[in-house]
């Protein structure tokens, strides 16, 4: 892969980065924002990470064997070593995986990171795509702590049946942080 390659991927994530960045200084937690996606510069992830996105825009079609195996490691390290992914809530050292309270800076991380992802897939945020990502990819598909799953729930709703501004309003109201206690 040609240097300009992974020039193009760092771009790419510096961009998303400050679109988290954005988001995370609108909720009051700034500091999220700054460290937000740290990894995605780590020897573990960046070149596995720049050889899966940005060859087919990141569809597994086409790619070598060697190349989705490679992403599916940076992947998991992504996962675990990040506060805002739900997968590092998972305790495994039961027979039964069960997840553990997200703490909520990290449930406003994991939102703007969504948020982001909405506005560089649609070049602008729409109102319905938090919650329908939130419904079609992680809802039913992640152990959520049941506390995390009900403030998940009413922010994609809130964020539905009102706007934005709303929700960000309740987020920096403690509205949210108020019903997870």
């Amino acid at each position: 892969m040609k240097i300009k390659n992974y020039v193009k991927y760092f771009k790419g994530v510096c961009k998303h980065k400050w679109l988290v960045l954005k988001e995370c200084y609108n909720y009051g937690i700034l500091w999220r924002g700054i460290w937000h996606d740290m990894s995605k510069f780590s020897i573990s992830e960046f070149g596995p990470y720049a050889r899966y996105w940005i060859q087919n825009d990141g569809n597994m079609k086409g790619k070598t064997q060697e190349v989705q195996d490679q992403f599916r490691v940076a992947w998991q390290h992504h996962a675990n070593h990040n506060l805002h992914h739900p997968g590092y809530w998972i305790n495994n050292d039961y027979e039964e995986p069960r997840a553990l309270r997200i703490p909520i800076q990290y449930v406003y991380e994991m939102v703007a990171d969504w948020i982001a992802c909405s506005i560089e897939h649609n070049n602008g945020f729409k109102q319905d795509e938090p919650l329908e990502y939130y419904k079609k990819n992680l809802r039913d598909n992640y152990h959520f702590h049941m506390a995390t799953k009900v403030v998940l729930d009413m922010m994609m709703v809130d964020f539905m049946r009102y706007d934005y501004d709303f929700v960000i309003l309740r987020i920096r109201d403690g509205y949210y942080e108020d019903v997870y206690d």
